[in-house]
């Protein structure tokens, strides 16, 4: 994301939606010039990671995360969700259940990133082309 101004092309499949309601996010492409195999989401850097579980516009109401599906996509391909402090939205790794590993924290300078709050969010700006969130990380 934080390249995004780099990009010449994004490729989107869309004929699962004829089979399927739900969007599913694969993986993250890092090399541009070869276009090898996706990185698999759980296994993205640390980096690419936190732009895609902290830039978003989810929300939680009555229980459900809500909002824009292919940041939810992205956000449960990582193996994070969103879940309701108060009045605050945090973004947290999923448990480990029967059928899924966890949710694996993010690595930064030798620090675990496992809990971060959505402070500010700019929604997106047609006039601007773009989104942003400030969010930070709630130990």
């Amino acid at each position: 994301m934080p390249l995004a101004g780099k990009l010449d092309c994004c490729l989107f499949d869309k004929t699962g939606t004829l089979t399927t309601d739900e969007m599913v996010a694969v993986g993250v492409v890092t090399d541009f010039g070869e276009m090898d195999t996706p990185t698999p989401m759980t296994k993205v850097t640390s980096a690419a990671g936190l732009v895609l579980a902290g830039c978003n516009s989810l929300v939680v109401y009555d229980g459900e995360t809500q909002g824009d599906p292919l940041e939810a996509a992205a956000l449960k391909s990582l193996r994070w969700e969103c879940k309701e402090n108060g009045n605050k939205t945090t973004i947290v790794p999923k448990q480990q259940s029967e059928k899924r590993e966890a949710g694996q924290p993010f690595l930064v300078e030798g620090h675990k990133i496992n809990n971060l709050e959505a402070i500010t969010r700019h929604h997106f700006a047609s006039k601007l082309q773009r989104m942003s969130t400030i969010v930070k990380d709630s130990r």
